[in-house]
């Protein structure tokens, strides 16, 4: 009999043992295919031995070669509420991407945590967003700024707290009507001429 080794692509011996001369090398382990442990990112495929498993004539030395297998994390993207928006799984080494979402009156900002390559466990990203603010003018009708606030989507805003006036006329409205903002805006003034009332005798 002769010694027989198996060893893998890194040269660690997998096997080594007498084998009888004349019988053809047998890898003896897991149904004769040799395997390679795992790592926290990757796993391996047995591909082949260097050189074909010949008739034992002698000592002689067999190393199996492996393809590598980036293994596969899932990676889960959130809203701001917590919401699940999507999911979807990359190998490891790969650095996942997603189209910014969308919320009505706010601005996408970014993900929580930091997008990073995709190494040896799921991750959840959430996304972040900022309210949409937006420039209010309350003008007189021949273009005067009375007024000037910043306000939060959705928020109605104010009017001047005084009317605007103008002789012979009283103040009727603004135009547009106030409504909660979702856009910059200006309103403006708008005036009803005054009838005075004549009595006869």
């Amino acid at each position: 009999a002769y010694t027989i080794t198996f060893k893998n692509d890194e040269g660690t011996t997998l096997w080594s043992g007498l084998q009888p001369k004349g019988s053809t090398a047998v890898y003896p382990l897991t149904n004769g295919i040799p395997e390679k442990a795992a790592t926290a990112t990757n796993s391996f495929e047995f591909v082949d031995w260097d050189t074909p498993l010949a008739v034992v004539t002698g000592d002689a030395t067999y190393t199996a070669s492996f393809n590598t297998v980036a293994k596969k994390f899932m990676v889960t993207w959130k809203d701001d509420k917590g919401n699940e928006i999507d999911h979807m799984e990359y190998a490891s080494g790969q650095t996942p991407t997603h189209e910014d979402p969308v919320k009505e009156g706010y601005t996408f900002t970014g993900w929580t945590p930091a997008i990073t390559a995709v190494m040896d466990k799921d991750q959840v990203y959430t996304a972040n967003f900022k309210i949409n603010q937006y420039t209010i003018r309350f003008v007189d009708e021949d273009g005067t700024e009375l007024k000037v606030q910043t306000v939060n989507h959705g928020v109605k805003p104010t009017a001047p707290a005084n009317k605007p006036t103008k002789d012979g006329y009283s103040f009727s409205a603004w135009n547009p009507g106030i409504v909660a903002a979702t856009e910059d805006a200006t309103y403006t003034a708008t005036y009803l001429l005054n009838i005075a009332s004549v009595t006869t005798s």
